[in-house]
């Protein structure tokens, strides 16, 4: 080949590179039907016995053809291949059923209501590297009337989660139609820095750090750092890339130009029989906008996923990356609902009363607990004769309810924030910074950042940050300075930080009082009669929005190991940095109850102290307390102990509240 035919052929190239992906399908979201229902048949699954064999019966491969059938025709004007060149834009579309469970309600004449419910959800996924754009999930409940000799095994229910299944293949294939319109998000190669792409859109436009960005001919990019109005990239396949290349992202919706930290749900506990990726799939839905933070929804079947996806389409395995894992987490723990019936003035009546508390901490990957927050549900039905709604259909609302009300509670977390402290001192893999009466935790994760003029289409090149390295604190030292270990460089794995370089954090949620580390550690002890329920859970969110420390939940790792891995679409673990933590605290309560009193109602006088242990290591060191002088509520006579017991405990976990609110005003810890 000659030399000028050769540097045409180089500038073709560059000039396909620097184009714009071009208009109509390239700048619409496309859909890739899966053939295939997945629902966790394993058998220790949460899923119903019943709905499980039901499915075996039909079979899976008549099921697939069904959920395929259904959204061909409900996404015929979107739908497209699904291979190397299209995959930044073509979005599988799968089902999954997440929870599947039935409710018996016994009539009293020998029939019963049956209730089967399943709940599926069709996942947007990114096949490349298990982003999940978005998911349309529905609950499908299918009643009948059945002897209750009928229902000795599950058989009898089997058509009756096969209807709902069919009702929700075709439920969800409509909506699916009606939701999926993704929007596009456009960005240039404006200028480079090194290795490093500096694009023309930041936060405003919705690129958050960790996206990943598709460009022409399968070319693929992951943001590292972002400003309002500009971005900077690494490339993943993307080394031929340069200046003028447009590069995508889809979102599930129009961006809200602030900054939104990706962030995970991991559920630590749950209620029995709930599965954790129901509840976590749930609840990421549930929060949606109403906080600032970006839910990474995570399919913990992804690696199936993708098996099934590459055996149906021109996509290889080769042409996928693993994306990177999220900033924050929600730690969720939802304990078991307290239920109990009491007697009324009537003898054939009976109030049920359901209670649900679900807690919420936002984590980072230091393990320091930033904001925390409760929800709550209370439901009381009236039960005649034994004859009533059923009491594990009203538990699942219940619990449904107080997801949804917490979810509602973490928009008080607020915006991130950022805080650049001035590097004094540089190296290769450790630096000195300068706090300036900034509180930070210890191993807290941040970014090193130079300053670089750069050209974004202005007239004039702008100053913006470049990130060098990530980094995370170290230990303090005398006069407001502090010691930082840097990882690998960015652009150059040995780049010097330098003086006059910054190391930048993220502060949202609550900020602590002081730098001293705490836990809460092991188990409540209850040392009366009664035990106040969720007593851990109370007390570490009154502690925690206090913050008298910082707060660190080291339990956490073991759960992100669980969902956040190879499996389930990312490049690795999360790189958990958590630092030794000086104290911990352990709730522990001594109830009294006072002799029964009756006159028209009953009640009882219930003596409570609380006490928090302060523990350095196994020695107690501290034990703040408080008692508190309560009334139950009134009750009618002729109740059985064990559901008297439950209603009196239930009044310990209202009324503890304000207590450990205000014992937890009082907590300090000793200088170490």
């Amino acid at each position: 080949m000659s030399p000028r035919r050769a540097a045409a052929l180089r500038c073709l190239a560059l000039m396909l590179l620097a184009a714009p992906l071009g208009a109509g399908a390239a700048d619409k979201g496309q859909a890739f039907p899966v053939r295939a229902f997945f629902y966790d048949a394993a058998e220790d699954s949460s899923l119903d016995p019943a709905f499980k064999a039901q499915m075996t019966a039909l079979g899976n491969g008549a099921l697939a053809d069904k959920v395929h059938a259904a959204l061909t025709e409900a996404l015929q004007d979107r739908l497209g291949p699904l291979d190397s060149h299209t995959v930044g834009r073509t979005f599988t579309t799968s089902m999954h059923v997440t929870r599947a469970t039935s409710f018996v309600v016994d009539k009293g004449n020998g029939n019963a209501d049956v209730l089967a419910s399943v709940t599926a959800a069709l996942y947007f996924t990114n096949a490349r590297n298990g982003e999940i754009l978005m998911t349309v999930s529905r609950s499908v409940v299918v009643p009948a009337v059945m002897a209750m000799a009928d229902l000795k095994n599950g058989g009898a229910r089997g058509p009756l989660f096969a209807r709902a299944v069919d009702i929700l293949i075709r439920d969800l294939a409509a909506e699916a139609g009606k939701r999926f319109s993704p929007v596009l998000v456009e960005t240039r190669v404006a200028d480079k820095v090194g290795k490093l792409f500096v694009l023309d859109a930041g936060y405003a436009k919705g690129l958050q750090t960790g996206d990943d960005l598709n460009g022409p001919g399968g070319q693929l990019i992951r943001v590292v750092y972002t400003g309002e109005q500009y971005a900077i990239a690494e490339a993943v396949l993307a080394d031929a890339a340069g200046s003028g290349a447009v590069f995508q992202r889809f979102l599930a919706h129009a961006a809200s130009g602030k900054r939104r930290p990706r962030t995970a749900v991991l559920v630590e506990s749950r209620p029995e029989r709930f599965g954790k990726d129901y509840i976590a799939q749930m609840f990421s839905e549930l929060v949606g906008d109403k906080a600032p933070l970006s839910l990474v929804q995570i399919n913990t079947g992804f690696s199936r996923l993708l098996n099934t996806v590459t055996q149906q389409s021109s996509l290889s395995i080769t042409d996928t990356a693993r994306r990177s894992p999220p900033e924050l987490f929600l730690r969720l723990r939802v304990p078991e609902p307290i239920i109990y019936e009491a007697a009324t003035n009537l003898a054939y009546v009976k109030l049920r009363h359901y209670e649900t508390y679900a807690f919420a901490d936002l984590v980072d990957t230091s393990g320091r607990v930033l904001f925390s927050a409760m929800g709550k549900d209370v439901i009381e039905d009236r039960i005649t004769r034994g004859v009533g709604a059923g009491m594990a259909e009203r538990r699942e609302v219940s619990v449904k309810n107080a997801l949804t009300d917490l979810a509602g509670k973490l928009a008080a977390i607020g915006d991130e924030k950022r805080e650049q402290s001035t590097v004094l001192e540089g190296g290769s893999s450790a630096a000195l910074i300068k706090l300036d009466g900034k509180v930070l935790s210890p191993r807290q994760e941040g970014v090193v950042l130079r300053k670089a003029r750069v050209s974004l289409g202005g007239v004039l090149p702008q100053q913006v940050w470049v990130p060098v390295a990530k980094a995370n604190l170290g230990a303090a030292q005398d006069g407001g300075k502090a010691q930082i270990s840097v990882g690998l460089g960015f652009d150059s794995q040995d780049e010097k930080i330098q003086p006059d370089y910054v190391f930048e954090t993220a502060r949202v949620g609550t900020p602590p009082r002081s730098a001293t580390t705490y836990a809460f550690c092991g188990e409540p002890e209850s040392l009366g009669e009664l035990r106040t329920p969720a007593l851990l859970e109370l007390s570490s969110l009154a502690v925690n929005q206090i913050m008298p420390g910082m707060s660190y939940a080291p339990s956490l790792p073991a759960e992100a190991a669980r969902v956040i891995n190879q499996t389930s679409g990312f490049a690795s673990e999360v790189p958990w940095k958590l630092p030794p933590v000086a104290y911990c605290l352990q709730p522990v309560d001594r109830v009294t109850p006072a002799a029964e009193q009756c006159d028209e109602h009953c009640e009882r006088g219930l003596g409570a102290r609380y006490t928090l242990r302060i523990k350095a290591g196994s020695e107690i060191i501290g034990r703040p307390a408080m008692e508190g002088q309560f009334r139950s509520s009134g009750y009618y006579p002729g109740n059985e102990p064990g559901q008297l017991k439950a209603l009196l405990e239930l009044d310990l976990a209202r009324q503890s509240q304000k207590v450990l609110n205000k014992l937890a005003e009082g907590v300090s810890f000793p200088p170490r």
